[in-house]
């Protein structure tokens, strides 16, 4: 089905507008990934710096622990005889500058500088405290001022005496606090309320860091911890992003095309159907249903055709079932009712004169079916009585059963199209209980001809006689139809023999002939 180029330019930037929308939607949830992804990235490296950290500075403990241990018969030595195996100590530790013996409280040898007389409270007035053993001070002789960590390790007999190991932390933390670019800007060791901060050759007080460290990891054998201390999270993570940039607007192309190619024809159909509704392209017709006996008009069905403004008439075999498809088949019957309701004035304002409509299935749902009468035609109190029709095709549930008893109690009357086309008439007609039985023009078109579905049109009319239904055929174009018709007693006709579907702005001058002729032909 082809439209004008206008309409097609339409359809264009909306499909466009569409896949836009869907790849910037996918765009997003592909950055959005990315930039979770390298939140989790930036947390990960930043406790691996600080367990990395902790790990070295455990080791380095743990090595001087051991071997104190190992030694701890020298605080029991004289100075000169524990001098030479204390610098013995230092050089397979590597990590030391001096090791000190300490007996009952007093330090009385250094591995530097041999004899030494010191009180332990007054030197490092910490370890006086049980539990304290690690500090941090400045160097006191050798490159004064520079920081150190102190670590007191006692022995177990006489928590007084021990070793003492002093670390070169400002030249070993060049190792083991250097910082981790981009992630980490620096990194800090915490002692007992002292901080050395990486790069810098002086103590501070922990308080006077202003900076919150995006981690603290402590050590879980020794009192001290590391802080790492970096740019916020979202900003490291937001400078990563546009490494992830092409493979996001590559799953922005890919969204988009899918989308573009997948609602090529859905919302065309749907978007025109849509259109031409608004732009009241959809107008109403109606075919007159003439009493078979009487030959006089009670009633008209009405049809709905749609005029393209530059394709011209399309066939509501087109459109309709396409209405259906996309859910738009409601739209339809709204726009219906609203259109009949304005121009109610143009049939016949009595009881007797009834309206036929033909009710989708999908307009059940929800109880929509009533709610569009009570609104849109039965709040007029209109004269015309309504009928609706449903083919054995619709498909109607449990609830929508209840709705025809509203339905029936509003006024309305079922009608049964089709009838004799579907798979389970009888069934259907058990359940839906008609007032009217119209059956399909294929049976009409048999007429006077010797093919089976001849017969089964008296069966039909036989059936509903049985079921005192009232009966109209469809699709009579001949005498010969009308006449045999009115020989099996059939209740109504309609077809091209009697009228074609007409604007319904022209049905009153029809009627009018009509009547006219009719009044003729039984005088």
């Amino acid at each position: 089905m082809r439209f004008s180029k206008v309409a097609v330019k339409k359809y264009r930037i909306y499909r466009l507008l569409l896949a836009a929308g869907a790849g910037l939607f996918a765009f997003t949830i592909s950055m959005g990934g990315r930039y979770s992804q390298e939140l989790d990235t930036v947390h990960s490296a930043q406790h691996k710096a600080a367990l990395s950290a902790v790990k070295q500075i455990d080791h380095l403990l743990s090595s001087a622990s051991d071997i104190s241990t190992t030694h701890n018969e020298l605080v029991n030595s004289t100075c000169p005889q524990a001098q030479p195996r204390l610098l013995n100590m230092s050089v397979q530790l590597q990590t030391v500058r001096a090791i000190l013996l300490v007996k009952e409280g007093h330090i009385f040898c250094s591995s530097l500088f041999g004899h030494r007389d010191y009180s332990l409270d007054t030197m490092f007035p910490p370890f006086a405290k049980p539990g304290h053993n690690l500090m941090l001070k400045a160097a006191l002789l050798v490159k004064r001022g520079s920081p150190t960590l102190i670590y007191w390790v006692p022995t177990r007999a006489d928590p007084s005496s021990g070793m003492i190991h002093v670390f070169h932390i400002a030249m070993l933390s060049n190792f083991i606090l250097e910082p981790q670019k981009p992630y980490v800007n620096y990194m800090a060791l915490n002692v007992d309320g002292k901080t050395l901060i990486y790069g810098h050759n002086s103590i501070l007080q922990t308080t006077d860091i202003t900076d919150t460290p995006s981690v603290a990891q402590a050590s879980s054998r020794y009192a001290y911890s590391v802080g790492v201390f970096s740019d916020p999270d979202w900003k490291l993570a937001l400078r990563s992003l546009p490494q992830h940039i092409p493979l996001s607007l590559l799953v922005f192309l890919l969204a988009g095309i899918i989308v573009f190619i997948v609602s090529a024809n859905r919302m065309n159909l749907a978007y025109h159907i849509s259109s031409a509704i608004q732009r009241k392209q959809f107008q109403l017709f109606c075919q007159p249903i003439i009493q078979t006996q009487s030959g006089e008009c009670d009633g008209v069905e009405i049809l709905l055709r749609w005029h393209d403004e530059r394709q011209g008439w399309i066939s509501p075999d087109i459109f309709i079932p396409l209405a259906e498809q996309h859910g738009l088949v409601q739209s339809l019957t709204r726009h219906l009712l609203y259109t009949l309701e304005q121009n109610q004035h143009l049939f016949p304002q009595t009881p007797d004169f009834y309206i036929s409509i033909n009710i989708a299935a999908q307009h059940f749902a929800q109880g929509q079916i009533t709610q569009d009468l009570k609104s849109l035609w039965y709040q007029s109190n209109p004269q015309p009585k309504l009928m609706l029709e449903l083919t054995e095709r619709t498909e109607l549930q449990q609830t929508d059963y209840e709705q025809l008893h509203e339905l029936r109690a509003l006024g309305a009357s079922l009608a049964l199209d089709d009838f004799g086309t579907g798979h389970s008439s009888l069934s259907y007609l058990q359940n839906l209980h008609p007032d009217v039985l119209k059956i399909d023009k294929t049976f009409c078109a048999t007429i006077g001809t010797d093919a089976i579905n001849a017969k089964v049109l008296d069966s039909i009319v036989a059936l509903g006689k049985e079921l005192k239904l009232k009966m109209i055929v469809e699709g009579v174009e001949t005498q010969q139809q009308a006449d045999y018709l009115r020989q099996l007693g059939v209740c109504a006709m309609q077809g091209y023999f009697f009228a074609r579907p007409m604007p319904i702005a022209e049905f009153p001058q029809w009627l009018m002939r009509h009547q006219a002729r009719h009044k003729d032909s039984v005088q």
